[in-house]
């Protein structure tokens, strides 16, 4: 994640928790299925997509490096 974002030294490890989890949560779910789903509402045909990968977004609250 790009990390340019602004917090006092003092409020940095409260910062990267939210982050953490805001980032949990973006990709709790297939952030591209709605974008799919509209697409081919509109008669777009779509190419079939790849197989979902193993990662497990709520393991990003344990992340070291997601934030620095």
């Amino acid at each position: 994640m790009h990390d340019a974002f602004g917090t006092t030294p003092t409020k940095t490890a409260r910062f990267a928790q939210i982050l953490r989890e805001e980032f949990a949560k973006m990709y709790a779910s297939d952030p591209f299925e709605c974008l799919r789903a509209s697409l081919r509402f509109w008669g777009v045909t779509l190419p079939e997509e790849p197989a979902m990968g193993t990662l497990d977004p709520a393991q990003i609250a344990h992340a070291e490096y997601l934030f620095a």
